[in-house]
């Protein structure tokens, strides 16, 4: 067990976001036994400066950073600090970042002074944050790969794919939360352990009290995703094509729309009477929607992003022991799952998979979905992940 270090997570989220992703959970569980800083994401793209989400983005950070300078790291959990850099938001052009690398390597450097850190573990979820490496007199360098971020819409990809080439090549340890992601690394030269996503599973396995009202008043069936709306991901004309289909289905989205595609546009899936678009819930509420749900979907389009990823659904779904339908991404059949989920691509196959997940509702299937995220929980996988980085520490 990691204990009584300083550690900086430079993290690829906001601290107070509509769901915790992997930043989040190992920020959290770091801090049980160990003093964290948590510095907000200084994001990988540009922004829209004609979208909403964007410009409250630049207005939050904003808040954050002018708390920050006068009142240094925000307290937020026990043992748990929060810093908001401030940056030319304009990325990926060779000017601004290097202006912005010392504007990072400044605040991290910074907050870490205020707090008394002592040579501090970097613990980077950026593929971008190699401007850190030996500014904060670091024991340890780990590089946690979440995500193909060069592949991600509106990036810079030949700025971020050398940046993390740099990344990998200095860190102690790379980290990478699928084997596609651990593929890439290792062919960069990198030491790399593959950690595959988790999810509080916990949290989904019991069943809720009630199911929340803006489900119980839909007709059944109920075919649900929980998630980011986003158009790079997302296959919206995929599920457009299933509520054409089966009119007499309720297909629910629950999630934002647009997060990282502000190009996102839902006016084809609101042409149907049968399609419910919920918006955002609380990260409390989401297991109560998904044991709402008959089927689960996670209907991704095929790209260099989402072969990368085990979405965190996955086991959510299973959790609760809900049949799954899924786009059959690369990272996801590489695990040793089984028959857990149902994998179809385009619409005839989604159809097909969701009428034969409804016709099998027996509790053997259900167990069985159960058995298998138990096997994705945080309480077994953080403790590899512990014993990974107390190896580097020697």
């Amino acid at each position: 067990m990691l204990g009584d270090r300083d550690i900086v997570v430079l993290a690829s989220a906001p601290w107070k976001t509509v769901g915790p992703i992997n930043c989040h959970h190992i920020a959290l569980r770091l801090a049980e036994h160990n003093r964290v800083l948590y510095v907000e994401s200084p994001g990988l793209r540009s922004p829209n400066l004609l979208h909403k989400a964007d410009l409250l983005k630049i207005a939050g950070r904003l808040r954050g950073w002018m708390r920050c300078a006068v009142s240094g790291p925000e307290r937020m959990a026990p043992n748990l600090y929060v810093v908001s850099p401030i940056i030319v938001p304009f990325r990926g052009r060779s000017c601004t970042e290097r202006l912005n690398d010392i504007l990072l390597r400044r605040a991290c450097a910074g907050a870490a002074l205020r707090l008394h850190f002592r040579r501090p573990i970097l613990w980077t979820f950026l593929p971008t944050s190699f401007c850190l490496v030996g500014c904060l007199n670091e024991a340890a360098v780990v590089y946690h790969c979440t995500d193909d971020y060069a592949g991600n819409p509106g990036v810079d990809a030949s700025w971020i794919e050398g940046e993390e080439r740099r990344l990998a090549g200095a860190a102690d340890l790379c980290l990478a939360t699928s084997h596609p992601l651990a593929a890439r690394l290792r062919a960069m030269g990198a030491k790399v352990a593959c950690v595959p996503n988790v999810a509080e599973t916990h949290r989904f396995a019991q069943p809720p009290l009630r199911i929340p009202a803006d489900l119980a008043s839909l007709p059944r069936p109920i075919v649900g995703y929980v998630g980011n709306i986003a158009a790079y991901m997302t296959d919206l004309e995929l599920l457009a094509g299933i509520a054409e289909s089966r009119p007499e289905w309720s297909l629910v989205l629950v999630g934002p729309v647009g997060t990282g595609d502000p190009s996102t546009r839902l006016s084809a899936l609101r042409r149907y009477g049968n399609v419910s678009l919920l918006g955002p819930r609380r990260y409390e509420e989401i297991p109560n929607y998904v044991h709402g749900f008959d089927v689960c979907l996670i209907p991704f389009r095929r790209n260099r992003v989402t072969d990368g990823a085990i979405p965190l659904k996955t086991f959510e779904y299973l959790a609760a022991g809900k049949p799954v339908v899924c786009t059959p991404l690369a990272a996801l059949r590489a695990e040793p799952l089984g028959d857990v989920l149902c994998y179809a691509e385009g619409t005839e196959e989604f159809v097909r998979a969701i009428e034969l997940c409804l016709a099998d509702s027996g509790g053997d299937s259900a167990a069985r979905r159960r058995e298998v995220a138990e096997r994705y929980c945080w309480s077994k996988r953080f403790p590899e992940i512990e014993d990974l980085v107390s190896e580097v520490l020697g």
